[in-house]
């Protein structure tokens, strides 16, 4: 059973990827609020994480095995993602997600807020936060749930997790060190995981 009652009218709601990133530099432009949390701190944040999903958007490859595999979705899909434009694990991950969606036109990538949907985000909580960004895939002919991913590739997580284990601290070091994971890593975690996630949403699919 899906976490959350999807329904059309709700999924019309949510925006696309070129006005969720026109959305952004726009507030980036006025100077905030970001969502709902505003502070110079938020801004600075986005504006950082801004220029990494421009980086990324021109950097990024999609291995031929996992384009295949995008491109043989033949069942219409929407994905849901939530997300905001002041957080560091969205602007490593949605740009990518964004090009996989753009490969298939059967597959609808509506983009939601974290802050303006709260009931939304506490379906799909990570060890009870609010971690994002979150990938849910549906299947369009019914709205039923397929399956999730995020907010994060496995190892970031674990990082994440250890952190909060030894009671958090200043998170300026364990978003450093996130960071720099994923910078090593080139997006090869992140592909693998979306593989083996869209084998088994084609799988609950059929």
């Amino acid at each position: 059973m899906a976490a959350y009652t999807f329904t059309r009218d709700f999924l019309d709601t949510g925006i696309d990827y070129s006005n969720y990133r026109n959305q952004v530099n726009a507030d980036l432009e006025k100077g905030g609020p970001i969502g709902q949390m505003g502070g110079d701190q938020i801004l600075e944040y986005t504006r950082l994480n801004n220029r990494r999903m421009d980086r990324l958007e021109k950097t990024l490859r999609i291995t031929p095995e996992l384009e295949a595999l995008v491109k043989a979705i033949q069942d219409p899909q929407v994905w849901v993602l939530i997300t905001e434009g002041w957080c560091g694990d969205a602007a490593q991950n949605v740009p990518f997600i964004q090009a996989l969606a753009a490969l298939n036109p059967k597959i609808e990538l509506r983009l939601f807020y974290r802050d303006q949907h709260p009931e939304l985000m506490d379906a799909y909580l990570t060890n009870g936060g609010k971690a994002i960004p979150k990938l849910i895939v549906l299947r369009a002919a019914d709205l039923q749930e397929l399956g999730t991913w995020g907010p994060r590739p496995a190892p970031a997580q674990v990082l994440m997790d250890d952190w909060k284990a030894q009671g958090g601290g200043d998170y300026t070091q364990i978003a450093e060190a996130i960071h720099g994971w994923y910078a090593k890593d080139r997006l090869i975690t992140l592909q693998q995981e979306l593989s083996e996630a869209i084998q088994a949403w084609l799988r609950a699919a059929s």
